[in-house]
């Protein structure tokens, strides 16, 4: 039998294949490019035409595996980037170079035997009660590659760009979003801005999956609440596991309950950018109906609330057969060893002692939830 790794190392064997066979009408842009720097300098509208497909072709092809691509078409789009202009001749020297890695790279994967895969891959899922996955990006390499990444766990919907996608979101409310950024129509930020000033039944894990490396651009992605960012060339075996972790996660729902304002908010800020369902509550009897109605996955409990003390409000969890079995953690100020044991011994998981380390709060929750975080800056 065999392996996941060795299941998804056959698909990207063929998906590279699937990939140089979608470089042709590309290879053919970049030769009718290189004709031109020949009989002297390319005008602007070719010049920001491969500009475009160069910023592709750096995104893709390290993630196919193929680095070389990569690297040569970011040296040819540094190189019509340069201010002074460059000679004519050196774009002319980057595009054939960039060709003959093609070339190359297509010769390599000749004699391979290409496995068969399905050519709807995520529509396939259709109906089945899978999450939805929407993945957003103007380049076909991308979106011929995720589907076929996960196909076994989701339904994978594509877009071509902002204006698209929103459509779709508005139709389908998928679970996660994979998004691009430069993008033509709408582009990713101005599609989470449009998302902004809209209302869904339930909310989206966006994934930002984009060449754009800058940190502004980075801080302003995370500004709109999304979850992760991740920059094209990228690992696909990873970052088919950071989906899957993602859509673990996005199905487990933590209670925070703690009067403190400051603290509520930093811990919810922190699980919902984990992707985590997050639901706040102020004082006892608020921690104990929300518990009741929504039955978290792990409850995150002061010791000093109003409304009834925090060991009040455990016991009374213990006792109700919808809540007696959520893991509850204590999170207090109250730090004597006395307290500490007692907590234990009525059956809490866990106790954590304020001033606490967040990253440390999300690590003893996650193990109660079954959940594996790569935690992001």
């Amino acid at each position: 039998m065999r392996t996941d790794d060795t299941i998804m190392k056959n698909k990207m064997q063929s998906l590279r294949q699937k990939y140089l066979a979608q470089l042709e009408p590309r290879l053919a842009e970049i030769q009718a490019f290189l004709e031109s720097c020949r009989n002297g300098y390319p005008d602007a509208g070719e010049v920001q035409t491969i500009r475009a497909l160069m910023h592709k072709l750096s995104g893709s092809g390290a993630t196919y595996g193929y680095a070389a691509i990569s690297d040569a078409a970011r040296d040819l789009d540094e190189s019509l980037a340069a201010s002074p202009p460059k000679p004519y001749e050196e774009y002319a020297r980057n595009a054939r170079y960039l060709l003959d890695v093609c070339e190359n790279a297509r010769h390599a994967l000749l004699a391979d035997k290409e496995d068969d895969l399905p050519s709807e891959a995520g529509n396939a899922n259709a109906g089945k009660g899978l999450p939805v996955i929407l993945c957003v990006d103007d380049d076909d390499a991308i979106r011929l590659m995720l589907p076929h990444l996960l196909h076994d766990e989701a339904e994978v919907l594509l877009a071509n760009d902002g204006r698209e996608a929103l459509a779709l979101i508005e139709q389908k409310e998928p679970d996660v979003v994979l998004l691009d950024n430069n993008m033509p129509n709408l582009g990713g930020i101005g599609l989470l801005s449009a998302l902004k000033e809209k209302t869904f039944k339930k909310k989206m894990a966006v994934v930002m999956l984009t060449a754009d490396k800058k940190n502004s651009e980075i801080v302003d992605a995370f500004k709109f609440g999304i979850v992760d960012y991740v920059i094209k060339p990228f690992d696909p075996i990873a970052f088919r596991g950071r989906i899957l972790s993602l859509l673990t996660r996005i199905k487990r729902k933590i209670l925070i309950a703690d009067d403190d304002v400051t603290i509520r908010d930093l811990l919810g800020h922190k699980f919902q950018s984990l992707g985590y369902g997050v639901f706040l509550a102020s004082d006892g009897e608020q921690a104990y109906a929300t518990a009741a109605k929504e039955l978290p996955d792990v409850i995150i409990l002061d010791r000093l609330l109003p409304g009834g003390d925090g060991l009040s409000i455990f016991r009374k969890l213990r006792s109700d057969t919808r809540t007696k079995s959520i893991p509850v953690i204590f999170l207090t100020a109250k730090r004597r060893e006395g307290d500490i044991i007692e907590a234990l011994n009525q059956g809490a998981q866990d106790y954590i002692v304020k001033p606490f380390n967040l990253d440390e709060v999300v690590a003893r929750c996650t193990r109660y939830m079954g959940v594996q975080v790569g935690l992001q800056k």
